[in-house]
């Protein structure tokens, strides 16, 4: 998926104001779907369907779309479980989450796989994630 902005232009504007993000927690009798990051930072590590909401963008719709763009799944959402701030030597720039339970309604899953146990190489923050989040 292509950046709506230059990436230097998104470093700079990061270093100055908080990112707002969704994550989706999908859960299966199989356990928790993850996918690989494509991006920095962490690239490679195992994190939830997530990313940046757009202006403009409700925070549904971004729930929506990042999961249909990063697994390849329609989702319903559930329910909102809450609001993580990511701690800043995890990622660059202050990163504030919202986290939803979705259900999975079409689509064909990609670039992503079900988890029983938490991977080692799991996106930092996103462990805290499933502990105060996942029942």
């Amino acid at each position: 998926m292509k950046m709506p902005i230059p990436l230097k232009l998104y470093k700079k504007i990061y270093k100055t104001v908080p990112r707002l993000t969704v994550d989706a927690i999908i859960k299966a009798s199989d356990g928790i779907l993850l996918a690989r990051r494509e991006f920095e930072p962490h690239k490679g590590c195992w994190n939830f369907p997530g990313g940046i909401v757009y202006y403009g963008e409700t925070l549904e719709h971004a729930v929506k779309r990042k999961c249909l763009d990063e697994v390849g799944l329609k989702v319903k959402i559930k329910k909102f479980l809450g609001v993580y701030e990511f701690p800043l030597k995890y990622t660059f720039g202050h990163v504030i989450t919202h986290v939803f339970l979705v259900e999975p309604i079409g689509g064909k899953i990609k670039n992503a796989k079900f988890f029983k146990k938490i991977p080692r190489n799991i996106y930092p923050g996103q462990r805290t994630i499933i502990k105060r989040f996942v029942k």
